[in-house]
């Protein structure tokens, strides 16, 4: 499984959570790093005898799906993100050689991301 549910707050909270109740119980750590994480955050909230763990195991299970059902309605075309915003192309800094950039004439410079004349 990939890495992606650790963008997640929500789910990341929910494991913290649960890898408290686990060192409080049983004394063992589970590291975020492990492959079999989910599984290991399931077969410890089975043989426990905490109601809480039992809760979280079920809200890590409903998160996860929401999760999951978003990665796949995401639209397969990238988007151009520029500080946080989606952008078109257009809208993006001309990205040309610089032996282009020699042979254009000097009425137009950028200053500050905006084209101004001179």
């Amino acid at each position: 499984m990939d890495k992606s549910w650790l963008m997640d707050r929500q789910v990341v909270s929910i494991i913290k959570s649960m890898r408290a109740l686990i060192r409080s119980e049983f004394g063992d750590s589970v590291s975020l790093t492990d492959d079999g994480l989910f599984e290991q955050l399931k077969s410890y909230s089975d043989s426990s005898r905490n109601q809480k763990l039992k809760d979280l195991q079920e809200q890590l299970d409903s998160a996860t799906r929401q999760a999951g059902s978003e990665s796949e309605a995401a639209p397969e075309t990238p988007q151009k993100i520029y500080r946080g915003r989606v952008v078109a192309s257009s809208e993006l800094p001309d990205s040309e050689p610089s032996s282009r950039k020699a042979q254009r004439t000097g009425d137009v410079r950028i200053y500050r991301g905006q084209r101004v004349l001179t």
